[in-house]
């Protein structure tokens, strides 16, 4: 049996539903052939009950692919992304196997696991610099066995196991090809959450999720209730203002919003001020990534990142990070499994069983191991003439640490502690020791409040009001102070 790599089945699992595209590739243009939804009789909960609705339901969308017993398509699976740990990496921009290197050497000593239990991958961004941005991903031998333990007998093992977020780094890519000179953040509302992405000209480098809680999901597992909302919103004010810092030179305008009910949910939610939500251009973002106008209007909402993380595998082959590798080691093994118990031999099912099983530890261990003992070779070869101003890079850096300002912790702090009633429009800081705040309040009481808060708070001191005034915005208060230093 031949895997078409023209041809492909994109497969993305939700706890109440499943999501599929189904594309063909013609020349360089990817092609819709057919897509749809098929929604779970039972929850993620359910356990055994859940593993045989998720079975029913995949069966039912083989059953509508185009194949063969010759000829299957691809298959991509896109599993959650809380099934999955990631890391942002800045690595010097070498070629690919290096930069592999690099990253085994740089999270090998945070890894509690054991080699053979976990599988890893990563995505480079794109950028001219000398330093790369990489996001590395990892995850449990054991999650993505429990995804592909639950696929039907006879459905194809996967070819690519890799987390929705990659569909929505896709998305983020094309829409900061038309905003150029923009940061752009992306709000990707998939079931029973969302994703923030924050993406610059140089690649994605912030995500996070918000889950709604299960009192809070409507019919479908879709997050109606307005304690969502409101986390939601709160998660956008510290998005921005973390990004905010991080980006000196950068204008951001407006959030992207994209995924299920993203037009209702869109309404609700309370930007920080300075931003606009708008809705994400399907056309623009999907018609980038080579899809013509007619499939476009084919593909639900909902499915729109899942589209872009299948034509982001068939149009640019190996940039799609793959933790499928360890997982075709087990099915191996359950091959053999089942080779055995036709034989009948006892000996031999044992036999066989325990080859399969060393096969499948070796595998992950040996990956892992072969990359970092290389990784030692790099930085013990060519870095070598590099360590002496590595050190004194080292020196400066300890000099500056404890001179530092935490401001990411400080700015979700400041989001959380101010009040309903006060609105915080600007936030400058002078050399990084004074700072200056503008707002809008009620009352004086509001700003006395304000300040209280501030002095609480254990990032500043010799705070004061500077003045207030009633302008044209409503009642405005200026207030400033000092950051502490080596906190």
């Amino acid at each position: 049996m031949v895997a078409n790599r023209e041809h492909l089945v994109a497969l993305q699992i939700l706890p109440g539903a499943v999501l599929w595209v189904e594309l063909e590739l013609h020349g360089s243009m990817p092609s819709l052939r057919n897509c749809g939804r098929e929604t779970l009789s039972q929850g993620e909960s359910s356990n055994g009950a859940w593993k045989e609705s998720l079975q029913e339901a995949v069966s039912t969308i083989w059953s509508q692919v185009t194949h063969s017993w010759m000829e299957q398509p691809e298959i991509l699976l896109l599993v959650p992304d809380s099934r999955v740990t990631s890391r942002y990496l800045e690595v010097p921009s070498t070629d690919p196997e290096r930069v592999k290197n690099v990253i085994a050497f740089e999270v090998g000593e945070e890894i509690q696991l054991p080699p053979e239990e976990i599988v890893w991958d990563h995505l480079r961004f794109r950028g001219e610099s000398e330093i790369a941005r990489v996001l590395w991903l990892a995850a449990r031998n054991t999650s993505i066995h429990e995804f592909l333990d639950a696929l039907p007998a006879g459905f194809p093992v996967p070819n690519v196991v890799t987390p929705a977020l990659i569909g929505s780094a896709a998305l983020a890519d094309s829409a900061m090809k038309e905003n150029p000179g923009q940061a752009t953040i992306l709000l990707d509302l998939q079931e029973p959450g969302a994703t923030l992405l924050v993406q610059d000209v140089d690649g994605l480098y912030y995500a996070r999720s918000v889950v709604a809680s299960t009192s809070e999901k409507g019919e479908g597992g879709s997050p109606e209730a307005s304690g969502f909302v409101q986390d939601l919103s709160r998660e956008l004010t510290r998005t921005f203002f973390y990004a905010r810092q991080r980006f000196k030179n950068i204008t951001m305008k407006q959030v992207l919003v994209t995924g299920k009910d993203n037009l209702s949910i869109a309404r609700k939610l309370t930007p920080p001020p300075g931003l606009k939500l708008n809705a994400l251009n399907m056309e623009g973002a999907l018609g980038a990534l080579g899809l013509n106008t007619k499939d476009i209007a084919r593909i639900p909402a909902e499915s729109t990142s899942l589209a872009a993380a299948a034509i982001l595998h068939m149009t640019r082959r190996d940039q799609v990070p793959n933790l499928a590798p360890a997982s075709a080691a087990g099915t191996f093994a359950r091959g053999l499994g089942g080779l055995a118990g036709v034989v009948g031999g006892r000996f031999l099912m044992v036999a066989v069983l325990l080859i399969a099983l060393c096969a499948g530890t070796a595998v992950g261990s040996t990956l892992w191991r072969q990359h970092a003992i290389e990784a030692r070779q790099e930085k013990t070869g060519v870095l070598l003439d590099k360590v002496k101003k590595l050190e004194q890079e080292q020196k400066i850096l300890r000099a500056l640490q404890k001179e530092r300002v935490p401001f990411s912790k400080m700015f979700l702090e400041l989001a959380d502690k101010i009040p309903q009633n006060v609105t915080m429009t600007d936030l400058s800081f002078d050399l990084r020791t004074k700072f200056t705040m503008k707002g809008k309040a009620g009352s004086n009481r509001d700003v006395e409040n304000i300040v209280n808060m501030l002095k609480e708070m254990k990032y500043f001191k010799e705070v004061t009001v500077e003045k207030t005034a009633v302008e044209k915005e409503g009642f405005v208060f200026y207030i400033e102070g000092t950051v502490r230093q080596g906190i």
